[in-house]
């Protein structure tokens, strides 16, 4: 249950960071999780983030 509450706002967190100004601290958090998600439970990020990462998104 945790982790689907925490993949839900994991896009929300980048959007508001990159909204503020702060785009390279929402790239590296991005970074960290995929990381993370992949290392740990061999999954990628959500496609709403992966989307809100790439360019033009």
């Amino acid at each position: 249950m945790t982790l689907c509450r925490a993949g839900t706002r994991e896009p929300i967190s980048q959007l508001a960071l990159h909204r503020a100004g702060r785009s390279a601290e929402a790239v590296t958090i991005y970074h960290q999780r995929r990381v993370w998600l992949s290392s740990q439970l061999g999954v990628d990020p959500a496609p709403a983030s992966k989307r809100l990462h790439s360019p033009g998104g």
